[in-house]
C-alpha cells in the first residue's frame, strides 16, 4: 500500500515524500527552484523489501598481483582459517666461483604491512618441498588447488611476527637441502632454469594450526644462499639469490566451516538468509575463503504501482557493520567491492554507474560515539537496468571486501530484520512522477 500527499509546485516550494508503508507518516522536504511550476511529485521510499544472505563460492582465484598471505587463526564466528604458500623459484645466473664454499640457506619473506588478528603471540612456520610442477590446470590458481609435497620438513621457525616494524621474516632451511642445491650449481650439474626446475619444483610454506594471525608478504620474496670464497687475506662472504617466480607462486586459503553457522553452505547456490535464526540476523563476508554477502531486491517492480510516468532520482543501499564486530586486529576497510551476480551466484559484472565507472560501497557514517559503521552502495543505474533488462529479475548484488582474494578480512552486517531502524539493511529510493 502507498500513502502519499502532494502539493502543486506552482504554489509552494515543498514536496511531500511518501513511503511504501501504511505505518509511517509522510515527510515534507524542500526542493530546488527547478521544480517550480510543475506537477511533479517526488517520493522518498525507505521501506521497500530488501533481503540479505550469505553464500560461499565453490572456488576463488587465489592469485594476487603483489601479495601472498600466510598464517592461521581461529575465529569465534568463522572458525579456523589458514593460508599456505606454494612457490616456484629459480635464479637467472648459474655460474659460481669454483672456490665457493656453502654456508647456509634461508627463505626471506618480505612483509607488505598486511596482517590480521593477533601478532603478539609466537607464530610457527614449516617448509616442505613440492614434488610436482607448480603450474595451474587452467589459467589461474584457485583456493582448491594443491600439489603433492614431501611430508618431511626442510625448515621450521617460531618467531614473533613484526609486519610493521620489520621488513622481512626469515625461515632457515636445512643445510642438507641447501648444500646439495649449491653443489649441483657449482659442479655444473645445473646450468639453467629448466635444469633447476627438474630438480627443485618448488616449496610449500605452512603455518602451525596454533598460530594466531595471517600475515601478508610481497611476491618479491626469495630464497638466499650464503657462501664464502676463501682468501688468504680475508674471506669473501657473498649471497646467491633465487627469487620467487611471481607467475607460479600463490597462496591457498582454507576455511574449515564444519561446526560454524556456515556448515550448510555446500555450494554457491546455497544461501543462509539473514532472516534465518542460524545466521543470528546477520550477513557475512570473509575474504580469501569465498564467503560473501548477497543482496536481493524481491519486489522492485511494485514501484510501478505508483500511478503516472516516473523515473528514479536516486537509489542507495545502506548496510551497517554489527557493533563491536571489528577491532584494530580484525580491521575493516573504507570501501567494499560490489558485483552483479545471477541466481547461481555467477559473476556477471562489477557494479558501475551510467559512465561505466566502477561503483563501490563507500563508508558513509563512521560514528565513534555510537560505535556504528555504515556503508552506502549507489544502485540507481543497477535498479534501472534490473527492471528493464531481459532476465533482470535474476540479478543480485554480491558484496565483497577489497582484496577479496588476497586477504582474510571479515565483516558482519545487520540484516533487514534488525529492530533498530538506524542499523538495519535498507534500500532508499527517491522516485519522481512527472504526470498521471
Amino acid at each position: 500500500m502507498i500513502t502519499q500527499k502532494y502539493l502543486n509546485y506552482g504554489v509552494m516550494l515543498l514536496i511531500l515524500i511518501s513511503t511504501f508503508s501504511c505505518s509511517q507518516d509522510d515527510t515534507a522536504y524542500a526542493v530546488g527552484e527547478s521544480w517550480l511550476e510543475s506537477n511533479t511529485k517526488v517520493y522518498y521510499i525507505d521501506t521497500m523489501s530488501i533481503e540479505s544472505s550469505t553464500f560461499k563460492y565453490d572456488s576463488l582465484i587465489s592469485e594476487s598481483s603483489t601479495r601472498l598471505i600466510l598464517g592461521a587463526y581461529t575465529d569465534d564466528v568463522f572458525g579456523y582459517t589458514e593460508s599456505q604458500i606454494y612457490s616456484q623459484f629459480y635464479s637467472t645466473n648459474y655460474i659460481l666461483d669454483t672456490d665457493a664454499v656453502y654456508d647456509s640457506i634461508e627463505i626471506i619473506l618480505k612483509y607488505d604491512n598486511y596482517y590480521y588478528n593477533d601478532t603478539l603471540s609466537p607464530q610457527k612456520f614449516s617448509v616442505y618441498t613440492v614434488e610436482e610442477d607448480i603450474t595451474p590446470d587452467e589459467d589461474y590458481y584457485y583456493n582448491v588447488t594443491d600439489f603433492k609435497v614431501d611430508p618431511t620438513s626442510i625448515g621450521d621457525v617460531t618467531v614473533y611476527a613484526r609486519p610493521i616494524s620489520h621488513d622481512s621474516l626469515t625461515i632457515p632451511l636445512s643445510d642438507a637441502y641447501g648444500e646439495e642445491m649449491f653443489n649441483k650449481i657449482l659442479d655444473n650439474d645445473i646450468n639453467n632454469s629448466d635444469e633447476f626446475l627438474q630438480e627443485y619444483q618448488g616449496i610449500n610454506i605452512v603455518a602451525d594450526p596454533s598460530n594466531t594471525s595471517i600475515l601478508g608478504f610481497s611476491k618479491d620474496s626469495f630464497i638466499r644462499i650464503y657462501y664464502t670464497i676463501p682468501d688468504e687475506t680475508a674471506d669473501q662472504e657473498l649471497t646467491y639469490d633465487m627469487p620467487f617466480n611471481s607467475v607460479n607462486t600463490f597462496h591457498l586459503v582454507n576455511n574449515e566451516i564444519a561446526g560454524t553457522i556456515f556448515s550448510n553452505l555446500d555450494d554457491q547456490e546455497t544461501y543462509l538468509s539473514s532472516s534465518d535464526p542460524q545466521s543470528n540476523g546477520y550477513s557475512y563476508i570473509q575474504s580469501g575463503s569465498g564467503i560473501a554477502t548477497r543482496i536481493a531486491f524481491p519486489y522492485l517492480e511494485r514501484i510501478y504501482d505508483i500511478e503516472g510516468e516516473g523515473s528514479f532520482i536516486d537509489a542507495n543501499v545502506e548496510i551497517t557493520l554489527k557493533k563491536n564486530s571489528h577491532t584494530d586486529n580484525l580491521s575493516t576497510r573504507d570501501s567494499l567491492s560490489i558485483y552483479i551476480i545471477d541466481q547461481d551466484s555467477n559473476v556477471l559484472s562489477q557494479l558501475t554507474d551510467y559512465t561505466q565507472t566502477t561503483s563501490l560501497g563507500l563508508l558513509d557514517d563512521d560514528n565513534t560515539e555510537f560505535n556504528t559503521t555504515t556503508y552506502k552502495i549507489p544502485v540507481k543505474y543497477f535498479i534501472e537496468q534490473k527492471l528493464s533488462e531481459v532476465n533482470g529479475e535474476n540479478w543480485y548484488l554480491a558484496v565483497y571486501s577489497q582484496d577479496f582474494n588476497a586477504s582474510v578480512d571479515r565483516y558482519i552486517f545487520y540484516g533487514e530484520d534488525e529492530q533498530d531502524d538506524d542499523l538495519k539493511l535498507k534500500l532508499e529510493l527517491t522516485y519522481a512522477i512527472y504526470d498521471e
